[in-house]
């Protein structure tokens, strides 16, 4: 049985004979009735009654009818849905964003993504980048921001922006009168720090290995507004996003330059590998890339 047979024997019911429907499918009423007859043979029963002049259903022709009807209608739905979506009038996105990412970069993009996309349902996992990796791999979200510049298996890398790390130190603090300082200028000095789970920890302390030092963590705190508040009131420097400067009211605070290339928060998208990606999530991966390209971050 095929959707050609189902609409033609639909079209006899609903026409109430041969000839009519042929006139409506502009068909020859032969070609019509052999294509009928093609889907009783198919179905090993009689779906209508010949038998008079004004043609009847069966039972069994009533439960094809019906069904048929059906059948038709949920493959309008789906021709529907996937038009909505492919002409982004509707669709699903469900994105992991660590906290800091989606403080610094986000609130905008999103903001204007869905008022220019009302009918996506764009929803947001926020975690840790370990927790959000993982909610990627098991199918959770669709897509995870993420600091991870190269491709594991499984995973493609999409580079967004490049984010210059910054020290934080309060005002009083002998760092804050020079221009700039290298990571080896702070060896001796107590860090305040991400919580293991942030890639930003993990990328401070391994270029702080490379510097040849182990920095000295007084404080860790999930939340970058405790660990600048610890800093504006003296009690120990850390290291984070330049672009945090620009939601400080801590008027006890300055930021420092780094001399290192390296020191920087390398913003990316990661998705799975050989997975196809939606339309909507498609239209959202290139709305962010053009629209993050606007914020100039500078630490000099």
């Amino acid at each position: 049985m095929d959707i050609r047979q189902l609409k033609y024997f639909i079209a006899v019911v609903e026409n109430k004979g041969f000839s009519r429907a042929a006139e409506t499918l502009y068909l020859s009423q032969s070609t019509l009735s052999k294509v009928v007859k093609s889907l009783e043979d198919e179905l090993d029963t009689i779906l209508l009654d010949r038998s008079n002049k004004q043609i009847e259903l069966t039972e069994s022709g009533n439960i094809v009818y019906q069904q048929g009807i059906q059948v038709l209608h949920s493959l309008d739905n789906i021709t529907n849905q996937l038009f909505d979506i492919e002409n982004l009038k509707q669709g699903h996105i469900h994105i992991g964003l660590p906290p800091i990412s989606g403080t610094l970069y986000f609130p905008e993009i999103i903001k204007t993504f869905t008022d220019l996309y009302p009918r996506i349902d764009l929803q947001i996992y926020e975690a840790g980048a370990y927790k959000v990796k993982n909610a990627l791999l098991d199918g959770t979200v669709d897509i995870v921001v993420s600091m991870e510049l190269e491709s594991e298996a499984n995973l493609d890398v999409i580079p967004l922006i490049n984010d210059p790390l910054v020290v934080y130190v309060n005002q009083d603090h002998p760092l804050a009168r020079q221009s700039s300082v290298t990571l080896t200028d702070l060896k001796n000095e107590s860090f305040i720090v991400l919580t293991s789970d942030y890639e930003l920890r993990k990328k401070l302390i391994y270029e702080c290995y490379k510097s040849n030092f182990k920095p000295s963590i007084q404080l860790e705190s999930a939340q970058w507004d405790f660990i600048l508040s610890m800093v504006n009131e003296g009690f120990g420097i850390a290291v984070m996003p330049y672009s945090l400067s620009s939601l400080l009211n801590f008027e006890k605070i300055t930021t420092i330059p780094i001399e290192n290339d390296e020191m920087t928060m390398d913003i990316n998208f990661v998705v799975k590998s050989h997975k196809p990606l939606s339309t909507p999530l498609k239209a959202f991966i290139e709305y962010t890339k053009e629209h993050i390209q606007t914020m100039k971050f500078s630490n000099t």
